[in-house]
């Protein structure tokens, strides 16, 4: 009775890692690591409902902060806003788009890894800022050489200080993904070492990792419904919020149908053991 309860707290301590281990080497490679982030952004640069929003705070993101004479400053405000109309259709805007996501994975990440500084979820469209910026100039005529606009970031929240919270701990969690798959592949061997029938065991492991798998489906629902009300948002930060955390649940969909096939992998293993023990002579307690 003692070995059953010990292997099942040893096999419940595994599927907990094992869930934890695969979600936060997602988190890994699709948010935290910067060419995945941008992989996983850059279709919403084909995003018709983030055109106009992005249209209306580009524009006046440039008007502010274009460097021009006094005396040309009204006429490139008027272009300006002419020419963020067609900024998504610029051949250059796919490339500020991706750079405008590397430079906000970087800036939002900084402040998530630093303990020194608050969680904050922000964008840097300074990318975006200066290619309708340039193309403006383009249309007034003025002299090819340097920007219209500086470097420095343009930075657009996108969060409250809460969300910006909650992203920052998982992406700090994700850091020990390597430790939890380690811990969990060391808790099932101990589990099928104490167990008094391992095979059932392992189909109970797979049984855990089945239903931790719904749970994980459970989750990812709630937290898309619980910014869903942002898809109809009229502002940038609130609609580009909601399509982060839709393109972050498409991409999960990979990692979670494998965690379905390795569980029902399990299951299937242990009963086909269980089968198989059962017509094996007594005293084969440990299959």
């Amino acid at each position: 009775m003692l070995r059953t309860a010990v292997s099942f707290l040893l096999g419940l301590i595994a599927v907990v890692l094992i869930l934890a281990g695969i979600s936060a080497t997602a988190v890994q490679r699709t948010v935290v690591d910067t060419n995945g982030f941008v992989a996983l952004t850059s279709p919403l640069s084909a995003d018709t409902g983030l055109h106009d929003r992005l249209a209306t705070t580009v524009a006046g993101q440039a008007r502010s902060r274009i460097a021009l004479p006094e005396g040309l400053k009204d006429a490139a405000a008027g272009l300006v806003d002419r020419s963020a109309q067609a900024l998504t259709t610029d051949p250059g805007f796919p490339g500020a788009w991706d750079r405008t996501m590397q430079r906000s994975h970087d800036l939002s990440l900084a402040t998530m890894t630093d303990p020194a500084k608050p969680d904050a979820l922000q964008a840097d469209i300074q990318p975006l800022v200066k290619l309708l910026a340039d193309k403006a100039a383009g249309s007034l005529s003025l002299p090819a050489g340097g920007s219209l606009v500086p470097d420095d970031a343009v930075v657009v929240d996108l969060g409250a200080s809460q969300q910006a919270g909650l992203a920052g701990t998982v992406v700090r969690a994700s850091g020990n993904a390597t430790a939890a798959l380690v811990g969990a592949a060391v808790a099932a061997v101990l589990a099928l070492l104490v167990a008094h029938r391992r095979t059932t065991t392992v189909g109970w492991l797979g049984v855990g990792v089945l239903l931790g798998t719904g749970l994980l489906v459970a989750a990812g629902v709630l937290v898309r419904s619980a910014v869903a009300g942002d898809a109809n948002a009229p502002g940038l930060a609130d609609y580009l919020r909601y399509r982060l955390v839709d393109l972050a649940g498409g991409a999960a969909v990979p990692w979670v149908v494998g965690l379905a096939v390795w569980g029902a992998v399990l299951l299937a293993a242990g009963l086909v053991g269980r089968l198989v023990a059962g017509r094996s002579r007594p005293g084969s307690a440990q299959r």
